[in-house]
């Protein structure tokens, strides 16, 4: 069966309440869910609205991730990092994402402004 092929803006119409995170690049395995999990700086006002993650790598839905609880770094408090549970047979889960700039790092489901 062919995966699925979504732009980044269709996924931010169709999913609510959703984070999305983009990373590149080859990660050796043993630090893969760091790096997913990672310090990031996200809008402080949109993270308690934050129902659901996905992780595009390399261009394709690699994890999704659900019940967030949310922590501050703390060697730079203007970062936030998380843990979740994973759901790794999601639908979204192989999906090719298109049409992300690659500037962005994170966005966000647009019903989030």
């Amino acid at each position: 069966m062919p995966p699925n092929i979504l732009n980044i803006d269709e996924l931010k119409n169709i999913h609510q309440r959703t984070l999305f995170i983009k990373i590149r690049g080859e990660i050796p395995p043993s630090e893969l869910l760091a790096r997913q999990t990672g310090y990031w700086r996200f809008d402080k006002k949109k993270l308690k609205n934050i129902d659901f993650i996905v992780i595009v790598h390399d261009g394709i839905i690699t994890r999704t991730f659900k019940n967030i609880e949310w922590h501050k770094c703390k060697d730079q408090p203007q970062k936030n990092g998380f843990v979740a549970t994973e759901n790794d047979t999601h639908e979204l889960v192989g999906t090719i994402v298109k049409v992300w700039g690659s500037q962005q790092t994170i966005t966000y489901s647009n019903d989030m402004y």
